[in-house]
């Protein structure tokens, strides 16, 4: 049987957003029946809530502070999952899509068996990265922004790690998901535009090379929570891990040579690994 809309909720986590995250939210809000919105936001912006609570099919949610990545996406799956749909989508701010992509992933889980989570073809303004020729590709791991869910997966291997708080939730959860026996298809046909981080292109030797330019405090979050995966994966996942080491390890040669703040983000790394080192998880306390 075809899978209706009204089978289909969505989760966007919001921090500290612009305006355009009206334009992102808008691309992909009448694709799904029911779209909550979990707001992180430090500072709330009374101006744009009211825009965002003044589309069709929003559910608006804040607790006043920052809880997490995996945290109000565990709130957001509950609750989908409470009101009977069996999907839904999870999308960052800085994400928008095109208009028929919910439809695009949703054909993985009708023509490929065990699909957990339907992911798409990720865009950025550099054209980084290309697609195959065909429409379905079984990957190992995918990004939070932009995937399709199915809330009988999500039933079956529990809860984002909302403890990791920001950063390898997404990479720990497809890992899970491949353990307990789903799969992670990547459908080429639907297109995701998504900003990643503050990536920039910058020429090194003969080559361009893309850093992400991400905050001091993402590399505490980065490296304590990768130690805490290749904890975990190690033994179950030997060549994904290896293969998110030689990701670490570029991202961190890249912050080295090009981008700024490096004192600070090496002092963010130590902390995260000083961390690591003594179990903490959650929330960094400044």
């Amino acid at each position: 049987m075809p899978v209706k809309k009204s089978e289909i909720a969505g989760i966007v986590v919001l921090y500290n957003p612009d305006n355009e995250v009206i334009k992102n939210i808008l691309s992909y809000s009448s694709q799904v029946n029911k779209l909550y919105v979990y707001d992180n936001s430090d500072t709330l912006n009374s101006k744009l809530i009211e825009k965002i609570r003044a589309i069709n099919n929003i559910i608006y949610i804040t607790e006043n502070s920052n809880k997490g990545i995996g945290y109000a996406l565990n709130i957001g799956a509950s609750k989908a999952k409470m009101e009977g749909y069996k999907y839904v989508l999870t999308m960052d701010q800085d994400s928008s899509t095109s208009p028929n992509y919910v439809e695009e992933l949703l054909s993985a889980f009708i023509e490929i068996q065990n699909t957990g989570l339907a992911t798409p073809f990720y865009q950025n303004k550099y054209g980084t990265k290309k697609s195959g020729i065909e429409k379905y590709l079984q990957i190992t791991t995918a990004m939070t922004s932009g995937n399709l869910l199915s809330l009988d997966a999500y039933d079956k291997t529990g809860n984002f790690k909302d403890e990791y708080f920001i950063d390898y939730i997404d990479i720990e959860y497809c890992l899970r998901l491949k353990k307990v026996g789903y799969k992670v298809i990547q459908v080429n046909t639907a297109l995701l535009n998504h900003n990643e981080a503050n990536i920039s292109e910058k020429h090194f030797i003969i080559r361009k090379v893309y850093p992400y330019n991400n905050s001091p405090l993402r590399f505490y979050y980065k490296t304590r929570n990768y130690k805490y995966l290749c904890l975990e994966y190690s033994n179950n996942f030997p060549y994904e891990i290896h293969r998110e080491r030689l990701f670490f390890i570029k991202n961190v040669i890249k912050m080295l040579l090009f981008e700024e703040k490096k004192g600070e983000k090496i002092k963010m790394m130590l902390r995260g690994l000083k961390d690591y080192q003594k179990r903490k998880t959650g929330k960094l306390q400044i």
